[in-house]
This record gives C-alpha cells, sequence and structure tokens, in this order.
C-alpha cells in the first residue's frame, strides 16, 4: 500500500479527470495527470475511476522508485520532506528535477530554507498551483505536516503504508515535528 498521504496530496493537486486533456505544456494527460504517450490523438478518451486508481499508484510508485535512486534521498531525515521530494519527482519528472542543482544540493547539506527558497525562485513554482508549491516548500522547510494532515499520520503509519517495507521513526505527533 502507498503512503496515503502522499496519494492524498498528489490527487488534490492533480485534480482527477477521467477524459483525456492537453495539460498546460501541450502534453495529452488523463487521470491524475498521467501524460499519455507521445503520438496518437487521444481526443474522446475516457477513463473509469479504477483505470485512474491504479495507474495513479503505479505513477506514484515509479515517482518513489527514481526518487529513492537520487543521492540527496539519503538526507531526508522526516516523512513530509520524503513525500515532497516524492511528489516533485511525481509532478515534474525525475529529469527535470535533476535540473535543479541548487535545491537537490541544499537537501543534501539539509539546508531547508534555501530548498523553499530555491523551489520559489523556479520557473516551475509559477507553473503549478500556488496551493501545491506552497505546500511542498513548507513540508521541506518545517520538516512536518500541518496539524491536521500529523493526525492522519499516527493513523497510517504502519509499514503497509511505506513501499517497500520503509518503516518511518515517528511514531507520535511530537515525533512528526508537529503540534496537537
Amino acid at each position: 500500500m502507498l503512503d496515503p498521504i502522499l496519494r492524498r496530496d498528489i490527487q488534490r493537486a492533480e485534480k482527477r479527470v477521467l477524459v483525456a486533456y492537453k495539460d498546460i505544456k501541450g502534453f495529452w494527460s488523463v487521470g491524475d495527470g498521467h501524460k499519455l504517450p507521445v503520438g496518437p490523438d487521444w481526443t474522446g478518451l475516457t477513463w473509469t475511476d479504477a483505470q485512474a486508481d491504479k495507474q495513479l499508484d503505479d505513477d506514484i510508485l515509479d515517482a518513489w522508485n527514481h526518487a529513492q535512486k537520487l543521492p540527496e534521498w539519503t538526507a531526508l531525515d522526516t516523512r513530509a520532506r520524503t513525500n515532497a521530494l516524492v511528489e516533485l519527482v511525481f509532478n515534474m519528472g525525475c529529469n527535470k528535477w535533476q535540473t535543479f542543482i541548487k535545491a537537490r544540493a541544499a537537501i543534501r547539506h539539509q539546508n531547508w530554507k534555501c530548498v523553499s527558497d530555491e523551489l520559489k525562485d523556479s520557473t516551475w513554482y509559477n507553473q503549478v498551483h500556488a496551493t501545491r508549491a506552497d505546500r511542498l516548500r513548507d513540508y521541506f522547510l518545517t520538516g512536518s505536516y500541518p496539524p491536521s494532515v500529523a493526525a492522519s499520520l499516527l493513523y497510517a503509519s504502519s509499514s503497509s503504508a511505506w513501499p517497500h517495507g520503509f518503516v518511518p521513526a515517528a511514531r507520535s505527533l511530537e515525533d512528526t515535528g508537529s503540534q496537537p
């Protein structure tokens, strides 16, 4: 089972569309931001919620697998920061994320303010909805979720909520860096 907080955050940011559409850059997409292969005209392609759910899970797992191969992965010290990196890879792709040299170096040095500043100073920041961009910046900056999300973290902090059996160290609101 995938991390439910990560999945929920991505779903809210992507805003599911079951009929194929062209995204801001002209690429065909469907579901929760899933890019379709370039070439065919995808006009009229329609998915069910079950198809979109499966593809979303596959896309998140793919982003997770790419993110954990990055050198900055080992510097992530909280679940919120881990989710922020995975969501960035999900949103922009691993290749694009790798062009964020200063932000990636700041993660490796755990300079969370610099990570936040670098994201805000990027073209990406102006391309995505401010709610998503600011939420991810806050996850890096504070290393924690807002209290409402932190409460759901306690409920979902079993090993089954993390890919590949990864178990977070946090087991209480205090451990997440959030206040009740």
